[in-house]
């Protein structure tokens, strides 16, 4: 990863750099960069969680560098605690991350965010975050642990066939080692054409007869 990038120039010559040091551009990315600093220079983070239809404030946290990840010891005492304490009390943006949340089409996981002139600015939603509070989480699964009606049935395979990705791990395998003999070899100029041959294959076996689970509906069985 590249320090923040300040320009337009800045960015083409990181990427020149790229092409000059033999790395690949397949596996890498833009990234926009949005200044939340206040005026005293602090970058903050909030961090909300959506399970079903509960969205609930978790974290709060500063810091004097760009990228705000956890809570930091110089900023663990007085007013940045009371800012957080008062953010999880009182949950103010709840009615604006909600649309976010449903655009998303995302019922579990955390939005990291700012607010910037009064504006929700996400940086992410994470789908796999670490468990929110206790005092939260728990109200929230017994919301979606019932059942309106024990007549309802839910069919179940009585064999179950594994993803795709799991009958191709070798693709998986043979792109790493690709990529790292390219590397070794300082050959990575070469690693897009190969790479790329490599997915046409990944492509061709998924689309081969016994690649896809049945539809047929045959082998079920109901179930509560």
């Amino acid at each position: 990863m590249t320090p923040l990038l300040r320009s337009s120039g800045e960015l083409d010559a990181a990427i020149e750099k790229l092409a000059a040091d033999g790395m690949s551009r397949d596996d890498k990315i833009i990234v926009e960069y949005r200044d939340v600093a206040d005026a005293r220079g602090l970058h903050h983070r909030y961090g909300a969680y959506i399970i079903g239809a509960r969205i609930f404030a978790g974290n709060l946290f500063f810091s004097r560098d760009w990228m705000v990840k956890r809570l930091q010891p110089e900023f663990a005492h007085g007013e940045f605690l009371a800012a957080e304490d008062q953010y999880v009390r009182t949950n103010p943006h709840e009615g604006m991350l909600r649309p976010i949340f449903a655009l998303a089409r995302i019922e579990y996981g955390r939005m990291d965010y700012a607010m910037v002139n009064g504006r929700v600015q996400v940086f992410e939603i994470n789908t796999n975050p670490i468990a929110p509070i206790v005092e939260e989480l728990l109200p929230a699964l017994r919301e979606l642990d019932y059942s309106a009606s024990r007549a309802v049935r839910i069919p179940l395979r009585r064999h179950f066939e594994p993803p795709w990705e799991e009958r191709v791990n070798w693709a998986f395998r043979v792109a790493s080692a690709v990529h790292v003999l390219l590397r070794t070899c300082r050959l990575l100029a070469l690693e897009p054409g190969v790479q790329s041959i490599l997915r046409s294959i990944k492509r061709g076996l998924v689309k081969a007869p016994g690649s896809r689970k049945p539809t047929d509906g045959r082998g079920t069985v109901a179930s509560r």
